[in-house]
């Protein structure tokens, strides 16, 4: 019989369920539907916070596109004009690279700090 106060304790606490049942019979509903929704979005591999971070990497990895595709075109029409002249790769390797010539001097001139400052 030291068992009958947890036996007692057990069965009004399921006489409240039940009446709670009769009263407000919706509620179980809601409780398994708040439940349900609340494992699917909060837990697991795909939630709801993780699709809202793929989302903004997506936005940011588009930028990134748009951005190195301006790149590429200016470097694409850039490199056709120099194909097309063929001059511009004489003057780039000359300023940018220092190459020069067979049989030529180059002089590299730099200008003191504070005037280049100016």
């Amino acid at each position: 019989m030291a068992f009958s106060p947890k036996k007692n304790i057990l069965g009004s606490t399921w006489e409240w369920v039940k009446s709670m049942n009769r009263r407000f019979w919706l509620l179980k509903y809601l409780v398994a539907a708040v439940l349900t929704l609340g494992v699917t979005l909060f837990s697991g591999d795909k939630t709801l916070l993780g699709y809202l971070d793929l989302r903004e990497r997506e936005r940011y990895i588009q930028t990134e596109i748009k951005r190195e595709r301006t790149i590429y075109e200016q470097d694409s029409t850039r490199v056709s004009e120099l194909k097309e002249l063929g001059v511009g790769v004489e003057e780039i390797a000359r300023e940018r690279y220092l190459m020069h010539a067979p049989g030529e001097e180059v002089f590299i001139i730099k200008r003191p700090d504070s005037l280049a400052k100016e």
